[in-house]
């Protein structure tokens, strides 16, 4: 009996992948922009068959994508300032903001032009905090609806980029604050911000959406306001919302220590290792009070229940309230509210900080 003979060619047309078998089968597989596809041929076929076939399905999706572009053409950002801007972030050549009060997230391709050449990536939600993404979907939390919203990046040749929703999470704890990408694990990690549950997603297969793997609990935080968590290699911390710093096992949550602070720095926001140093924003002190909102770094979070630590909110106008930090490229960004500046630029070489700079 004659053997079939096995070959598999992966071809690149225009970025699209083809997966052929050839033998005595007499169809071919075709992975086109994530869709299946089979083509059936004769098995005398020559290639150029099945690269017609191929253009074919590519023509008819690019159609599509210029009919979603237009359906979801992008409105202009109507707002001349941020209200409680919570996050900014880049992803794929393009920046966002996360406009808390604003129910909003905007974007741009710079961040040069006054926010009104902005356009809205989505709007209606209920006090959103982050966003993140893998490069393909966008998680944002929906904070004060308790859920999350997944989108995707929709874009034709010749029109502007766009964002299409497809998925809506609902029930995710109570109140839905902080979203990283773990790029690692390739988890989406969702902080529930006041009953100390983390809600752990990954990104469906073939198909722009998540879904839950796991729950995951720091007992201690079940009643306290807790806004943020920082991943360090094989440890999460979790910023004080009840009087003290937790650093856990990232697999297990396991909790490892505690690092108490003073009831001046209780409402913590966020913490970044930067360097030789743990940079923390501050938003309240332990009672609630706005007014001691600062920002503050230290080399030892043991000095955080001395009150041993370096006050540098007055390189930033010391007014208003500091938030998240986040890095784009070789510089650090801070949205800020209820201040003059609601977005400062800057950079840390050597421990110094430099080439401060307000952004928006």
């Amino acid at each position: 009996m004659k053997k079939a003979i096995f070959i598999m060619a992966i071809i690149i047309l225009g970025g699209i992948g083809i997966y052929l078998f050839k033998g005595y089968e007499e169809t071919v597989s075709v992975c086109v922009t994530g869709l299946q596809y089979d083509i059936v041929y004769e098995r005398e076929a020559q290639m150029e068959t099945i690269q017609e076939k191929v253009a074919m399905i590519k023509a008819e999706q690019e159609e599509e994508m210029r009919r979603l572009a237009e359906l979801y053409k992008p409105k202009k950002n109507e707002h001349a300032t941020l209200s409680v801007p919570t996050h900014i972030t880049q992803v794929e050549g393009l920046y966002f903001i996360v406009d808390c009060y604003h129910n909003q997230v905007i974007f741009n391709d710079n961040l040069v032009e006054p926010l009104t050449e902005w356009k809205v990536m989505i709007s209606d939600l209920n006090r959103p905090h982050t966003l993140a993404s893998d490069g393909e979907i966008y998680v944002i939390d929906d904070t004060d609806n308790h859920q999350l919203v997944v989108m995707k990046r929709v874009e034709a040749e010749g029109m502007e980029p766009t964002f299409a929703m497809t998925q809506e999470v609902e029930g995710v704890g109570n109140r839905p604050h902080y979203t990283i990408y773990h790029e690692e694990s390739g988890i989406f990690y969702v902080w529930s911000s006041q009953n100390g549950e983390m809600y752990l997603f990954k990104r469906k297969e073939g198909i722009d959406e998540i879904e839950l793997k796991e729950i995951k609990r720091i007992p201690e935080l079940c009643e306290s306001y807790v806004r943020s968590f920082t991943i360090i290699d094989d440890c999460i911390y979790f910023v004080s919302g009840n009087n003290n710093v937790i650093e856990a096992d990232l697999e297990s949550f396991a909790v490892l220590e505690y690092w108490p602070v003073v009831p001046e720095i209780g409402g913590m926001v966020q913490m970044n290792r930067i360097q030789s140093y743990y940079y923390i924003t501050v938003s309240t002190d332990s009672y609630g009070n706005a007014a001691c909102a600062t920002m503050i770094r230290t080399a030892d979070l043991a000095t955080l229940g001395t009150g041993e630590y370096e006050v540098i909110y007055d390189l930033f106008e010391a007014t208003g309230t500091p938030y998240y930090m986040i890095q784009m490229d070789e510089s650090w960004y801070l949205t800020h509210h209820k201040a003059g500046t609601q977005i400062w630029k800057f950079e840390i070489v050597d421990d110094v900080i430099s080439n401060i700079e307000a952004v928006y």
